[in-house]
């Protein structure tokens, strides 16, 4: 993860949120270990990548339901 630009966490009404921005695409191992970390821990995962040229937007990771990871 050398792509790691900010990590944020959230307490919402619906559960903790975990927002990562990242400066590159994550690779696959990255993803899957991210997912399982959320999925452990009770959160939801949004990756939101902080792309140079274009507006940034927020993507919620597959798989993803309001309570965790499916």
């Amino acid at each position: 993860m050398r792509h790691l630009g900010h990590v944020e966490l959230v307490q919402a009404t619906s559960g903790t949120l975990m927002i990562l921005r990242h400066t590159a695409p994550l690779s696959s191992a990255d993803r899957e270990k991210l997912e399982r970390f959320s999925h452990s821990e009770g959160l939801d995962l949004y990756l939101a990548p902080i792309v140079r040229y274009s507006k940034p937007s927020l993507v919620r990771c597959p798989g993803m339901t309001q309570t965790g990871c499916a």
